[in-house]
């Protein structure tokens, strides 16, 4: 009988483990919350206004639907009314933005952590913005909007030193083109969101359309399901990204435990699942991380050339030279998933 291999998510880590695999003798089934890829690195540059391509899936395989529970014990997986039977089961539902942390983020912020999120976004015509996180995405996002609209006030709420991770020479590229294109950092924590508002812990309020960028989190499906997983809800795996509890399920991308959140360790992740999967390697997987690229709008941008754990190295590449290498490692990250 031909192994049955379903894949949850047709993001980068689940898109690049289902092209390993459709060269392979088993049969393959994606679930996809919709019917195409969503380049998610992009979506800041949808919530400025600008038209980013939408890649179709591929049909063959495809079913289409929010995946509703997984039963461990039967090994079979439920989206709507259907259940999908699996003998292997690659989990790679990723991440959506943490609503819940703060009070009324959920009722009045935008987000851009999903297409239909950051399309609602991209209507709002109000004179001023308040991007609460100050993390790539919101630095991302602060940026692209400053750049898009330069009318527009963009505020960036920030709980530690913007880019504190970045090494000195990056943040120093960072902080001066926050300052050319006025964008108003603004430390401290949030305590509520409200219409149009974000009340610091100090008291302090701001006001305008408020983008939240502070955290992500992964669905609760795999804890309902009973799959050993993180306080954070990420699925336990062991080196060959099984997981700990159910060996017959992967885990890929966003949640799985012990990387960071990016197609940088999404796309390696789904391919080496993929091979393992069709019996073309049985190594431990290996990965090793080669930079942070930021884009700051469309004309300039920092790369953070970084060691294999992470940390930064003393090379960075800013300006228009670092615009250039993110897009065309965007485009290349997108190419590669989908082929």
């Amino acid at each position: 009988m031909t192994p049955r291999v379903v894949i949850l998510g047709a993001g980068y880590a689940g898109l690049s483990a289902a092209g390993v695999l459709r060269g392979a003798n088993v049969h393959l089934t994606v679930v996809n919350r919709i019917d195409h890829f969503v380049e998610r690195v992009r979506l800041h540059q949808v919530a400025a206004g600008q038209d980013v391509k939408h890649w179709p899936l591929p049909s063959e395989g495809l079913v289409v639907g929010t995946v509703d529970g997984i039963d461990l014990a039967n090994k079979v997986v439920h989206v709507g009314a259907q259940e999908i039977p699996y003998d292997t089961l690659v989990y790679a539902l990723g991440s959506s933005a943490d609503l819940d942390s703060v009070p009324g983020v959920r009722d009045h912020a935008f987000t851009v952590a999903d297409l239909e999120s950051a399309t609602k976004l991209r209507t709002q015509t109000s004179s001023e913005v308040v991007v609460v996180g100050a993390g790539l995405t919101g630095i991302e996002t602060a940026t692209e909007l400053a750049e898009t609209y330069p009318r527009l006030r963009v505020n960036l709420v920030a709980g530690d030193p913007v880019g504190g991770w970045l090494s000195a020479r990056a943040q120093k590229h960072l902080a001066k083109v926050l300052t050319r294109m006025d964008i108003e950092v603004h430390n401290g924590r949030v305590a509520k969101v409200g219409p149009d508002m974000v009340t610091l812990e100090n008291g302090h309020k701001l006001l305008g359309t408020v983008v939240w960028t502070a955290g992500f989190r992964v669905p609760e499906l795999a804890r309902a399901a009973g799959l050993a997983v993180d306080d954070a809800g990420r699925i336990i795996i062991d080196d060959r990204l099984r997981s700990v509890s159910h060996p017959e399920v992967y885990a890929v991308g966003d949640a799985a435990t012990g990387t960071r959140m990016s197609c940088q360790t999404g796309l390696p992740m789904g391919k080496y699942v993929g091979k393992v999967i069709a019996g073309r390697t049985s190594k431990p997987v290996r990965i090793r991380y080669v930079w942070q690229n930021i884009s700051l709008g469309r004309r300039d941008g920092v790369t953070q050339f970084t060691r294999a754990d992470d940390s930064p190295l003393w090379a960075v590449m800013t300006g228009r030279l670092s615009a250039w290498f993110k897009e065309f490692i965007t485009r290349g990250a997108a190419w590669s998933a989908r082929r």
